[in-house]
């Protein structure tokens, strides 16, 4: 399974806080994972950032190189500084290893994460597309399930001016374990997300069909911040990395730090 992580602050840090420096870091997950089926995430990595004093969309840097062995990666988390940012390395499922399915993927303000698989994905592809606005459906760039989940909540909140994105990622997974519905127990989601418009957050860890989530953690700094990672990273007794419980999902408000946890 792909890694994951997201960063929340009231200031600004370098992004190889969290990428690169911890004993732990998204790029020593991307070569060994302490959890998940596969021991390598090397099918691409991504990084989006957040600067608002240049305006509200986020920065994104993707490859399909393993993140282990980029050195731009390195070179470009130690000189970028955001209170807001996702990282994500990929252990493909669905879709070839090429640049454009590799995450995050990006609308506007928006970015989005996503570990897991929507089982099957193939079978409910063309209802999805037919769902979609004709402007987000030209968005759509490659093959996988994740790309067309982060459009399908992007369907949700633009087609309704009054829907919340918390609002639209549940409708949109509603809508993924309802086309599911009908088939058989092989036919499953599993959407463990992060999705954010560099203010507010949201992070999902969720299993359809009575199936285990994939594990998805969270650390509260005493500085007002949140990291949200698929594995801890590190072992330091001053860090508290949390579970999140299995299908619930984190909204994290703008400044001052503002959690909640809810359930499906």
């Amino acid at each position: 399974m792909c890694r994951l992580i997201g960063y929340r602050g009231k200031t600004s840090i370098s992004l190889s806080e969290l990428i690169e420096k911890p004993e732990n870091s998204l790029i020593k997950q991307s070569l060994e994972t302490k959890l998940g089926k596969k021991g390598i995430n090397a099918d691409g990595f991504g990084i989006s950032w957040y600067n608002q004093d240049i305006d509200n969309t986020p920065g994104i840097f993707k490859s399909t190189q393993p993140a282990w062995n980029d050195n731009n990666l390195k070179h470009l988390c130690n000189k970028l500084l955001s209170n807001c940012f996702l990282g994500h390395v990929r252990a493909s499922t669905v879709g070839d290893v090429t640049i454009n399915n590799c995450h995050p993927f990006s609308y506007k303000k928006y970015s989005f994460v996503h570990n897991g698989t929507i089982r099957h994905f193939e079978k409910i592809r063309r209802p999805l597309l037919n769902v979609l606005s004709e402007e987000l459906f030209y968005q759509i760039k490659a093959q996988t399930d994740s790309e067309h989940l982060f459009f399908l909540i992007m369907h949700f909140l633009f087609n309704d001016a009054e829907q919340s994105l918390e609002q639209s990622v549940l409708k949109a997974f509603n809508w993924i374990t309802k086309n599911q519905h009908q088939e058989d127990e092989a036919h499953l989601s599993k959407l463990n997300i992060i999705i954010t418009d560099g203010n507010s957050i949201i992070a999902t860890r969720f299993a359809s069909k009575n199936n285990e989530a994939i594990p998805l953690y969270y650390n509260i700094g005493r500085d007002d911040s949140i990291i949200i990672a698929s594995e801890a990273l590190s072992n330091i007794e001053s860090e508290v990395w949390q579970l999140l419980p299995q299908n619930s999902y984190l909204v994290i408000n703008e400044m001052p730090l503002k959690i909640k946890i809810k359930s499906f």
